[in-house]
């Protein structure tokens, strides 16, 4: 895993975005391809978040939109998560704060090993009903667990 002012002179990168979602990132793709390439080596590049990554050697993940897919990107991941470089294609990003123009400078502080790594919390969920297992899933940051009737009090154990 990728550690906080760790120079990465050529960091192998994972290339993810919603491309089934919004075609944006499409065209997005094919312009920042080739400056990533200049830095990276992609290894992976899945745009339908269809791909197969429990074996994948990455160090890095790039994620192209903005926060839902970076929410995507680590729902995909599952229990192994790589750090994300999140490239904002919205408006406002809270987890996707670079910028297209930004990318560049972004894989220099990679290479030099002059970023900083922002831990978030990974949790994962189970639902029991009579000891068995109902469902299970993992959520970055936090969870929802949406009920309708019949309403009745719960149990929530939280397990860090």
């Amino acid at each position: 895993m990728l550690e906080s002012n760790r120079p990465l002179d050529r960091p192998k990168v994972v290339f993810l975005g919603s491309g089934d979602r919004r075609p944006k990132v499409l065209k997005q793709v094919d312009q920042l391809r080739p400056l990533i390439e200049q830095y990276a080596d992609v290894v992976l590049e899945d745009f339908d978040y269809s791909a197969d990554m429990s074996d994948c050697d990455a160090d890095l993940a790039i994620v192209l939109g903005g926060d839902g897919s970076i929410l995507r990107a680590a729902k995909k991941m599952k229990t192994k998560q790589l750090p994300v470089l999140g490239v904002n294609l919205g408006k406002l990003g809270f987890l996707a704060d670079v910028q297209t123009a930004d990318i560049e400078s972004a894989m220099k502080c990679i290479q030099a090993g002059t970023y900083q790594l922002v831990d978030h919390l990974m949790m994962k969920c189970q639902v029991f009903k009579n000891d068995e297992l109902i469902v299970e899933d993992i959520g970055l940051n936090e969870l929802s667990i949406l009920g309708g009737p019949p309403f009745n009090i719960q149990q929530f154990d939280l397990f860090v």
